[in-house]
């Protein structure tokens, strides 16, 4: 996935590392967001089935994050 990164950058002008680094900043700013966020979201529904729904996105975010850090810790 990190090459995807790497042809992105050059597709822009850009160093692979600012790409690296912004992604890692945005990877960051997701995860300290994330509990806030899925408190407001759980205040504001009622049912059984939309509090699933956000625990999935949650975990689905996650699941995300993680990858992403292991991929840019990997290559770097």
């Amino acid at each position: 996935m990190l090459r995807h990164w790497d042809r992105f950058a050059e597709d822009i002008a850009a160093k692979p590392q600012f790409v690296r680094k912004t992604m890692a900043d945005m990877i960051q700013r997701v995860e300290l967001a994330l509990p806030n966020t899925v408190t407001r979201l759980q205040s504001a529904v009622s049912k059984s089935d939309e509090l699933l729904m956000i625990e999935k996105i949650q975990e689905r975010v996650r699941t995300s994050v993680a990858q992403m850090k292991t991929k840019l810790k990997d290559s770097g």
